[in-house]
């Protein structure tokens, strides 16, 4: 009987072990998907940028032509 107490303890506590890595692993998985969405904000807040930048300095160039 203490024999099958003493097991019954152990996967009682094997079960709550499971539990907090599911919990952990879960957590873990909506910090990622959290980071990626902010990783592509970020590729196209870059990208928008960069575009606006390079007609920017094509425009410059072409009102530096205009002038002289």
């Amino acid at each position: 009987m203490n024999q099958k107490d003493t097991l019954a303890n152990e996967v009682k506590c094997l079960r709550g072990e499971l539990q907090q890595v599911r919990e952990d692993r879960d957590r873990q998985v909506a910090q990622v998907q959290a980071l990626t969405s902010d990783v592509v904000k970020y590729k196209e807040s870059t990208g928008e940028s960069c575009a606006k930048l390079e007609y920017l300095m094509e425009k410059t160039k072409s009102l530096e032509v205009c002038s002289y």
